[in-house]
């Protein structure tokens, strides 16, 4: 699947492109969708000189289950967010719960309460399963939409405050941050911890406040909100690259895509890097998120998804994008 957003070509697979979203944006922006073989794709793209177009807003308090008799009563305090093909999960913090959005439709449901409903700690892979930190039982739990199941899997004692986590390995791997000391635990999704990690340190930088963790290619870049950096560790926990260092205040929340590029929400707003030393990275003004209290984000290479305490959630297209991570 290809789009024109104006004069612009922007590339993207069918598999990374929200169907729902792909629907709305046809009918709302005026985007014009392409399948001619042989139109121009963006190989040697320079992608961190990337653009991000304000799609949509998602005022996840007004959400309803499409039945009258059934309020989902959320309070729109949104601390995570992650979305498949066709539903978008977050967890609304003021009311505890893990909610499932069709994309489509616009309806919601509840899915589980949760007991530790403030970190960010949230992803859903290819194969429809969700995972979720559990930090106040240190535990993961893992709903699988297919069979409206939900199991725990435990941490054991490696993570005093599991807080974040990403999925690496083709979807094998999970790597959980502690938020505590940075130790980052290796989980095998068809059993449990098979590996922890105590990343060293730049030798010139501390590693005050771990806050988020995300995978770019085979390498884990976690953000230091203590610092105001992106730490770049290669799976052996040795860091490899500092990014953004003078760049960032009070950061908050980090993804990554798999051209990678990797995305920055802070107290000035925006802030899209490359894990390329050689490459500088720059702020994206978007209006329609000043003053906003983001919380997480999440990207496919095509969106970004924006959740906000204030404000529920925000998408945003990225020009030019990429294929599916």
């Amino acid at each position: 699947m290809q789009l024109i957003f104006g004069n612009r070509q922007v590339k993207s697979s069918a598999g990374a492109f929200p169907r729902a979203l792909l629907c709305a944006c046809l009918a709302l922006t005026g985007c014009a969708a392409l399948d001619e073989p042989g139109f121009a794709d963006y190989e040697g793209e320079d992608y961190w000189d990337s653009g991000l177009v304000y799609h949509q807003h998602i005022d996840v308090a007004m959400l309803s289950s499409g039945f009258s008799s059934d309020e989902l009563m959320l309070s729109g305090f949104v601390s995570a967010v992650s979305v498949d093909a066709n539903d978008l999960y977050f967890i609304d913090e003021g009311s505890g719960q893990l909610v499932q959005v069709d994309l489509a439709a616009m309806t919601a449901k509840a899915i589980v309460r949760l007991r530790s409903p403030s970190v960010p700690g949230l992803h859903v892979d290819i194969d429809g399963k969700v995972y979720i930190v559990d930090r106040a039982n240190g535990r993961l739990l893992i709903y699988d939409t297919y069979l409206a199941d939900i199991h725990p899997l435990s941490l054991g004692s490696f993570l005093a405050n599991p807080y974040d986590l990403a999925i690496g390995g083709q979807g094998q791997w999970l790597f959980v941050l502690d938020s505590l000391d940075g130790t980052i635990a290796t989980v095998d999704v068809f059993g449990g911890v098979t590996q922890v990690m105590r990343p060293e340190l730049p030798s010139s930088m501390s590693f005050n406040t771990p806050a988020a963790i995300t995978v770019v290619g085979s390498s884990l870049l976690v953000l230091d909100a203590g610092a105001d950096q992106v730490i770049e560790f290669d799976p052996y926990g040795r860091p490899v690259g500092v990014y953004a260092a003078d760049d960032l205040a009070n950061p908050r929340a980090l993804a990554a895509d798999s051209c990678g590029r990797f995305f920055v929400a802070d107290d000035q707003g925006l802030y899209v890097g490359f894990a390329d030393m050689s490459l500088p990275g720059r702020r994206v003004s978007i209006p329609e998120l000043s003053g906003r209290n983001i919380s997480d984000l999440w990207t496919d290479g095509v969106f970004v998804f924006v959740a906000t305490r204030d404000d529920g959630i925000h998408s945003l297209l990225l020009d030019p994008s990429c294929g599916a991570p």
